[in-house]
């Protein structure tokens, strides 16, 4: 089972979620990886939060704002328009996938490529 099915699986019923869901594999490539994505949360003071998400402990939960502050509008804005969603949807979306998604696609805290991730999502 991919990534994304993974996801999937756990936000059904969740639209806005469902609605992202199949965005943050290439919202992952668009930003370097888990590395570009760290990074962008690091610059926004969140890097704790995003590096949570990383390995086997619990994973940190994020707030729609502080998705918005890490990604920047453009990007969700961005992702709103692909998922059909306004921006606050998007980002409340994001804020409930992203820590599931990074989490499954490093489960031994081992980052992967983005090629590696491409694969786990299915792509």
């Amino acid at each position: 089972m991919s990534v994304l099915d993974q996801l999937t699986k756990q936000v059904a019923g969740d639209g806005n979620a469902e609605k992202v869901v199949k965005k943050v594999g290439p919202l992952l490539e668009q930003v370097g990886g888990v590395d570009g994505l760290v990074q962008k949360f690091e610059q926004a003071g969140l890097g704790n939060v995003a590096k949570s998400w990383i390995g086997t402990g619990a994973n940190e939960s994020v707030s729609p704002d502080q998705v918005k502050e890490a990604l920047g509008p453009q990007q969700v804005e961005q992702i709103a328009n692909e998922a059909g969603v306004s921006s606050d949807e998007a980002a409340a979306g994001l804020s409930k996938v992203l820590p599931d998604a990074v989490d499954n696609v490093t489960p031994s805290g081992q980052v992967p490529s983005t090629g590696d991730i491409r694969a786990q999502f299915g792509g």
